[in-house]
């Protein structure tokens, strides 16, 4: 299954917004080593031992236990609670995301035995705010619950102040997706998703990311990376590309720690790392 909208919540907006409140208030976790840059951060709603700083995914037979940052938002546990089975849930957080905030394209679960089932539902979004997988950038609308598949390549970003806010479950694998739904009212295929409206990559346009390897050096590597990643969520390419101009750079450059340090980041991002360097 691909990733696609699979249902809707209609939230109580009332209810909703003081939560939200709570969750601005909350210390949140900066754990994305590798391919995180900017306004990025999670925390544990749920996880395997309740305590709000475990942050990482992995399989146990136990039911998934609240944190203490979980129990001060009632009102998105009783939608966790009430809308899909805590049987199979293994871990909920909340993906926090603003001022330029992107994840590089990369593939999850290459650190785990299994890929998990991965749904998104935003809480609090803007139209700066996408999610995208191969060559299709979307903008996820509030209340929407996605699949996405998180073994594909894929990345996320968000261009404006205003945080976008997704709440993020994730459930045992091999379970098929409606049997994970309490509510089946909440299951909906056909949904038709927002993409994003982007232009035309142009040859003279890649030319131009190539000069970048007449100032490419240790202490900018991160910045321009993070440039390279945001290409793909306005310009018309599919998003691994940022990693062959990355390779393109860094050989024209020909410092060999940087074609070093660009190798070792496409492997993290889509062949293997520590599975509790990073969890997204």
């Amino acid at each position: 299954m691909e990733t696609q909208i699979i249902g809707k919540i209609d939230f109580n907006e009332a209810r909703l917004s003081e939560d939200i409140r709570t969750i601005l208030g909350f210390e949140f976790s900066h754990l994305f080593q590798y391919y995180v840059f900017g306004d990025w951060e999670c925390c544990a709603l749920w996880n395997k031992t309740g305590d709000k700083n475990y942050v990482f995914l992995e399989d146990y037979q136990s039911l998934v236990q609240p944190t203490e940052l979980g129990i001060k938002v009632p009102y998105i546990n009783e939608i966790i609670q009430a809308t899909f089975k805590l049987e199979y849930l293994k871990l909920a957080r909340i993906f926090s995301v603003a001022n330029n905030g992107l994840l590089a394209p990369h593939r999850d679960f290459i650190e785990l035995d299994k890929a998990f089932t991965r749904l998104h539902i935003p809480l609090q979004t803007n139209d700066l705010a996408y999610n995208s997988e191969d060559e299709h950038i979307y903008n996820l609308q509030k209340g929407e619950i996605w699949y996405l598949n998180a073994s594909h390549a894929h990345s996320a970003a968000c261009f404006s102040k205003e945080k976008r806010l997704n709440l993020v479950l994730d459930f045992l694998p091999n379970i098929a997706i409606p049997d994970l739904f309490n509510n089946k009212s909440n299951y909906q295929l056909g949904l038709k998703p927002k993409e994003a409206i982007r232009t035309p990559l142009t040859k003279d346009y890649v030319q131009q990311l190539y000069m970048l390897s007449t100032i490419i050096d240790q202490y900018n590597f991160n910045d321009i990376v993070s440039l390279l990643s945001k290409v793909h969520f306005f310009k018309k390419v599919y998003l691994r590309s940022m990693f062959e101009w990355l390779a393109h750079i860094v050989q024209l450059n020909g410092d060999p720690e940087l074609i070093q340090r660009a190798r070792l980041l496409e492997e993290a991002c889509f062949e293997k790392r520590n599975a509790h360097s990073l969890s997204d």
